[in-house]
């Protein structure tokens, strides 16, 4: 059972501060300096510590996973391990497949091609060489080139909305995770920012959802997920980090004490 562990989170990405390298894309200071301390410097320290292949993060649109995942991929590799990001996003099925099965919006389950999702998930466990990893354009609402890899990765950071959800087929891949942290954010904040998104997708490329389309995504989608499928998700993870008015908490389960700082203050050694 979670409980709480706030205080020995937070001790845990101390030791991995110096290491963390900045948002990998324009980030507001204050919600970049949250997120660094209470989820980039645990994460590193925890990946370097316990050596997973696949390291996911979930939470509600908005709630800063993509800023999160890429930002430990960028320290990482700073540090000199192979870490690559990949998104639930780029399991979409093709936009002529959603079509065909009439599927109005991306995002919510069934748009996505859980086989393909496993079968990816598989070889990254396997270490499989050479890697493809397929590829989603937003700009576009499709499938994009997959990306080859001719070296496996030493770990894969691996975001989406309603991973953890265990409905509809999506449970099959959680066997395949090695560690699932859960962001929680208030819905207001998380509505802001991915409407905010979805204006400098719009602004840089031309092709993104009208402030119209992004209304409605969000009130047949994304809104009502928050309370069914994002909940769920939450439910499944092994360290959930909630953001509030009162300040960053964070519950985990049991299994992550090992690695976590002993009464003197001192981390886990990484690898």
């Amino acid at each position: 059972m979670k409980s709480d562990r706030t205080r020995q989170w937070i001790a845990l990405g101390q030791a991995a501060a110096d290491d963390v390298v900045g948002p990998p894309e324009a980030s507001n200071e204050d919600s970049w300096s949250l997120l660094r301390a209470c989820c980039v410097a645990p994460v590193v320290q925890l990946i370097r510590a316990s050596r997973p292949r696949l390291f996911a993060v979930s939470g509600p649109a908005g709630a800063g996973k993509s800023t999160v995942a890429r930002a430990v991929a960028r320290s990482l590799t700073k540090v000199g391990m192979r870490a690559v990001t990949l998104s639930l996003d780029d399991f979409y099925l093709t936009r002529r497949e959603r079509g065909r099965r009439g599927i109005a919006w991306r995002a919510a389950p069934g748009s996505h091609d859980i086989d393909l999702m496993v079968e990816t998930l598989a070889a990254i466990q396997d270490g499989s060489r050479p890697l493809l990893l397929p590829r989603f354009d937003p700009s576009r609402d499709d499938r994009s080139t997959d990306e080859c890899l001719d070296d496996a990765p030493d770990v894969v950071l691996f975001d989406g909305w309603i991973i953890g959800y265990d409905g509809q087929g999506y449970g099959r891949i959680l066997p395949y995770l090695d560690w699932h942290l859960h962001l929680a954010v208030p819905t207001d904040v998380a509505r802001e920012r991915r409407f905010d998104r979805e204006t400098r997708l719009r602004e840089e490329t031309g092709r993104a959802f009208t402030p119209e389309e992004m209304e409605q995504f969000w009130d047949e989608v994304l809104g009502p997920g928050m309370e069914t499928w994002v909940r769920a998700s939450a439910a499944h993870a092994d360290i959930v980090v909630r953001f509030t008015e009162t300040g960053p908490a964070c519950l985990a389960d049991p299994r992550l004490d090992e690695f976590l700082t002993d009464s003197r203050g001192t981390g886990p050694t990484p690898a």
